[in-house]
């Protein structure tokens, strides 16, 4: 049997926030996907149920969670939308049922509304990242799997599938920068409005992805039509980013119903091979026959060059380790505290990965110390790495004071940030499937 306790403050629907029951027998969790992940030692997430919605709307997210043990903290659950190339819709962030009175053995079944932005295009290309972050340090939790071992800050769960708005909004929202001089856009065609846009950083290095979102607004069914965004040298020459349909080429124009509202958003990304200097952004719209349709103005880029290197500088312990057949450990040197690793391009890497450093504790087990980022400190993303660049990455191993004397086994892999799924290592010597041993650490 249970008994209804606890209600927390009523919310803007005019129901508590949150009940609290208390039960003499563990409750039956009908969660449709069930996890074994943790988050921080304390609270495991067992399960969840996502549902889907249409831009405008709200897509429902349920989420199950079990109390390991009282949070130390006041800790809040997040859950951020995002698409497969990493573009944010969206992020909400419910605290309902206070961490400070959660208990050891509670079970918390959190019903969460994720807001969808109008003009979300459709598809199943969206994810969902859940977590928990610290209201005071403003840190995210670190997430464990069900063999203990770290695996990021949150859980993706992919797949998450927005449907098509019914109609186009009543009040079309406005862009944060707007096209034309008139303050309504301009008219590509007689049934298609470019209302305006939303960019990103302006100042970019080579390789690295520059964010645009193109706002329309279609009256009519639209005829076929491309999307080409260019970069305008100061002699006017230009230099095409790329060519496609809106959403990656996953909703194109003649897609779309005749009345729509459509943020359509993308990052190409800027050449290897190009010169620094200053550039204009411009989007040219072309017909079906590849006639132009018009040219507008994005604003001004800067394109900083990036120093690369190519040569192999000496290391204390030659490594030979190869990442997802992609990124390659030269080698290393450990002195004392602070480690130097050596990274290669076998190939251009595929994704912005992270790179993990654990300092084990004596018993084996995850960790005395670990930092887990992006090399150089989070300021130089794999994604920027060209074939055969070498990248040296440095790490000060801070260890607690009152750590004993003795050995301290020390494990490198790589992981895709977003999912934690490491990638596979081909190496000699003493390595697992997806990480790599070095020299133990000596703490005398």
């Amino acid at each position: 049997g249970q008994m209804r306790g606890q209600e927390g403050a009523l919310g803007p629907d005019g129901e508590p926030l949150f009940v609290v029951y208390r039960s003499e027998r563990f409750p039956v969790l009908n969660a449709a996907v069930e996890t074994e992940v943790t988050l921080g030692n304390a609270v495991r997430l067992a399960g969840y149920d996502v549902g889907s919605g249409a831009s405008g709307e709200q897509l429902p997210l349920t989420l199950y969670w079990q109390v390991t043990a009282a949070p130390p903290a006041e800790w809040i659950p997040y859950v951020h939308l995002e698409d497969r190339w990493r573009y944010r819709w969206g992020q909400v962030e419910q605290v309902g049922y206070p961490a400070a009175q959660w208990e050891a053995g509670e079970v918390i079944v959190q019903q969460m509304a994720v807001p969808l932005r109008e003009g979300m295009p459709p598809g199943n290309y969206y994810q969902l990242r859940v977590g928990l972050f610290d209201s005071q340090t403003q840190e995210q939790l670190a997430l464990f799997d069900g063999g203990g071992r770290y695996a990021g800050s949150g859980l993706t769960i992919e797949d998450v599938f927005v449907l098509e708005a019914r109609t186009r909004p009543e009040v079309v929202p406005s862009p944060p920068e707007v096209i034309g001089s008139n303050g309504i856009g301009e008219r590509v065609r007689p049934m298609l409005r470019l209302l305006g846009y939303e960019a990103g950083k302006r100042t970019l290095t080579n390789g690295e992805p520059l964010w645009v979102s193109l706002w329309w607004e279609a009256t009519g069914d639209v005829p076929p039509t491309l999307t080409r965004l260019e970069l305008i040298r100061p002699n006017n020459v230009g230099v095409i980013l790329l060519d496609s349909q809106p959403a990656h080429g996953t909703y194109p124009f003649t897609a779309w119903p005749e009345e729509r509202f459509v943020i359509d958003h993308y990052t190409p990304e800027i050449p290897l091979n190009l010169e620094s200097g200053t550039y204009r952004l411009q989007v040219r719209m072309l017909g079906g026959n590849g006639e132009t349709l018009g040219r507008y103005g994005l604003g001004e880029v800067v394109v900083e060059g990036t120093e690369k290197r190519f040569d192999v500088p000496e290391v204390a312990v030659e490594r030979a380790a190869v990442f997802g057949n992609q990124i390659e450990l030269v080698g290393y040197t450990l002195d004392g505290l602070d480690l130097e690793l050596v990274w290669r391009a076998v190939e251009r890497p595929a994704a912005d990965y992270t790179i993990f450093v654990h300092v084990l504790n004596g018993d084996g087990t995850c960790c005395l110390w670990q930092q887990d980022v992006m090399p150089q400190q989070g300021s130089y993303p794999t994604g920027l790495w060209v074939v055969d660049e070498v990248v040296v990455d440095r790490y000060g191993i801070a260890l607690p004071e009152d750590v004993a004397a003795g050995e301290y086994q020390i494990e490198v892999g790589v992981y895709i940030g977003g999912t934690a799924q490491r990638l596979a290592v081909e190496a000699e010597g003493d390595a697992g499937e997806d990480f790599v041993y070095l020299r133990p650490l000596v703490v005398e």
